[in-house]
């Protein structure tokens, strides 16, 4: 395991690995491969809103839980769309 130093003591550091959802969009969108610093810096640089942050910050990491993903927990009765009940509600 790679060291670092922590003022004069040695410290073991973790090997950084990539998020799961990072690496799902890298499959769904293999163009984009290079570009992932922006992606992830996109929040702090286009809004000030904090809410807006919040929601880009769970876009990014695959966390916002649509219908179809709180019918899959049973937490809801229909995985529908909640304004026209035609359509599974999907990421």
């Amino acid at each position: 395991m790679p060291y670092g130093t922590l003022g004069s003591e040695r410290v073991k550091t973790k090997k950084q690995t990539p998020p799961t959802a990072k690496r799902k969009l890298k499959d769904k969108y293999p163009e984009v491969i290079d570009e992932w610093k922006k992606i992830y810096s996109l929040p702090f640089t286009v809004t000030l809103e904090t809410k807006i942050r919040e929601f880009q910050y769970k876009l990014l990491n695959d966390i916002i839980f649509t219908n179809e993903r709180l019918f899959r927990f049973k937490m809801i009765e229909s995985p529908m769309c909640t304004f026209c009940l035609k359509e599974v509600e999907s990421p």
